[in-house]
């Protein structure tokens, strides 16, 4: 946990996001026919409801993280009455 989440109370567990913006899954000539992950994200939801200061807190790959803290950096959830600090696991997963 980064130490400017530690400052910041929790958010509810039942936060869900008003705006989302699916990863964009890698691609590479060599793909696998199937590439499958998670990501863990800490971030901030400010009381405007944007995100910021999203890390990364466990990652199945480095190229998934990355993905992962871009879309969630476009996340927009409702307004709060103070910022809170929320976590987020993001799967990625061919068919």
């Amino acid at each position: 946990m980064n130490a400017q989440a530690n400052e910041v109370p929790r958010c509810a567990k039942d936060l869900t996001p008003e705006k989302i913006e699916l990863p964009r899954y890698p691609t590479s000539p060599q793909k696998p026919k199937e590439m499958n992950g998670e990501v863990f994200l800490q971030f901030i939801v400010e009381q405007s409801g944007a995100v910021s200061n999203p890390i990364i807190v466990e990652s199945s790959h480095i190229r998934f993280g990355h993905l992962a803290l871009e879309a969630v950096s476009l996340y927009k959830y409702p307004p709060q009455s103070e910022k809170c600090s929320h976590q987020l696991k993001v799967t990625f997963v061919i068919e």
